[in-house]
């Protein structure tokens, strides 16, 4: 049983933008109404293509739709595992804290920790967590929706690629110790202020990137909840067709909700990381999001009753749905 049926797959698509220079590859699915052609149908192929434009790491070549597009912040995978930020290197980790897990963050013991992966934002090329993980989730939740249109225009094994890159790198940003539990995420590589500041191709940037990563130190909750909310739409789009991979990202989700519902909930700190240009103004509509696609996917109604006391209290709808304002996902 879907969710949504009135929504259109177009508009779960486009959840951050459609690209304005975009290949000619031509689908045919035109509605008529008085008098005029809209063809959903390339407007949703095409709102795809923003995702391989904006795609990161050492593995854009091999999953891309443009032939323009190269491996690109390939350093990502070489964060200098260092407390602090000097000169745009390093992470926002304590130094206690990197000692007590620098086996976990650098199991292969280089130094450094690998968080390669994801994608740029909107056209600069930091890695924004809030909007990344919404993104990601929204076009799951379109996926999971209407399917048979992905399938039907030829789409379905586009969206899968991206689906998967997206998902893929947030459980490579989760660290977890040997009894699965989640002791650090990152939510955040690069820097706005540095990044805004050049225009070039994220093939040959050579600026600094520093990681920024969520802990028990620092819980925020929107974060971790959001990825998790991802991962639990992941796991609904592939247990049919790759079970293994979906159990994957359910085990992940389910470990960062755990991390969620355990720790102290709280707002993430919108100076550490992303400044003025994501700034998070709540963590309840992010958690009660991830509440609702957990309990699809599980039936444990410890997860619906967890959230509730949230939704009572604070779920008073914004003009829309958006990064900042999961509530038209969470209530419906």
């Amino acid at each position: 049983m879907k969710i949504f049926k009135k929504l259109t797959s177009t508009v779960l698509a486009g959840s951050i933008a459609v690209m304005s220079s975009l290949p000619a590859v031509p689908v045919s699915y035109a509605l008529e109404d008085s008098g005029l052609d809209y063809d959903f149908a390339r407007a949703l192929q095409y709102s795809i293509y923003f995702y391989d434009a904006n795609m990161c790491g050492t593995e854009v070549e091999e999953n891309n739709q443009y032939s323009w597009r190269g491996n690109c912040h390939t350093y990502d995978a070489k964060v200098e595992m260092k407390a602090g930020i000097t000169d745009f290197v390093g992470t926002n980790l304590s130094q206690s804290f990197i000692d007590k897990y620098k086996d976990i963050l650098d199991p292969d013991g280089d130094g450094y920790i690998d968080v390669a992966g994801g994608f740029h934002d909107a056209g600069d090329h930091v890695k924004f967590g809030i909007p990344e993980n919404y993104s990601a989730a929204t076009l799951g939740w379109g996926y999971y929706e209407f399917r048979d249109s992905y399938v039907k225009l030829g789409q379905d094994k586009h969206i899968e690629t991206i689906l998967r890159y997206f998902n893929d790198y947030l459980m490579k940003c989760t660290f977890r110790d040997s009894n699965g539990d989640v002791i650090a995420h990152c939510y955040q590589v690069g820097d706005g202020d540095i990044d805004h500041s050049f225009w070039n191709a994220p093939e040959i940037d050579e600026m600094g990137r520093p990681a920024f990563f969520l802990t028990a130190e620092k819980p925020q909750t929107d974060y971790v909840a959001s990825a998790a909310g991802s991962l639990a739409i992941n796991y609904l789009n592939f247990k049919d067709t790759d079970p293994e991979y979906a159990e994957k990202s359910l085990d992940y989700a389910k470990a960062l909700m755990k991390f969620a519902m355990t720790h102290e909930k709280q707002l993430s700190d919108n100076a550490d990381g992303p400044k003025q240009y994501y700034n998070s103004s709540k963590w309840e509509d992010d958690y009660c999001w991830a509440a609702a696609w957990l309990y699809i996917c599980t039936k444990d109604i410890n997860y619906l009753t967890d959230a509730a006391p949230y939704v009572d209290y604070y779920a008073p709808s914004g003009y829309c749905y958006n990064w900042n304002d999961m509530w038209g996902g969470a209530n419906t």
